[in-house]
């Protein structure tokens, strides 16, 4: 586990991790329909698809448009349900992962916070 991506060592690790949280993200969203910050986060990730599609880099302001971890903490930070954790736990990764966007050697660096 590399410092601030989590579970996130690699690009191939971010892509996982990627359609993983959207997995999730839509699965929460078709048991709590009701729920607006999933609906935002999973907007978000699907935005960070199509900006990473075929290789592209995604832009700085791409990249500092995203709010899905914040919008994650402030809503569930209390949150007894698993998958929320689940979801706000790899979201946030996927976030730091997109706002750096590292190297693979960078990603896996366990001190990478030290200097991002």
């Amino acid at each position: 586990m590399a410092g601030l991506f989590g579970k996130i060592d690699s690009r191939a690790d971010f892509f996982r991790a990627l359609g993983d949280a959207t997995a999730l993200c839509k699965r929460l969203i078709a048991r709590l329909p009701q729920e607006a910050t999933l609906k935002s986060v999973l907007a978000q990730l699907e935005a960070i698809a199509v900006w990473t599609d075929h290789g592209r880099t995604p832009t700085l302001a791409e990249r500092k448009s995203l709010d899905l971890s914040l919008r994650m903490y402030r809503a569930y930070e209390t949150s007894p349900d698993v998958e929320i954790d689940e979801l706000s736990t790899s979201s946030a990764g996927v976030h730091n992962y997109v706002d750096a966007w590292p190297s693979d050697a960078v990603a896996a660096d366990p001190d990478n916070h030290k200097y991002l």
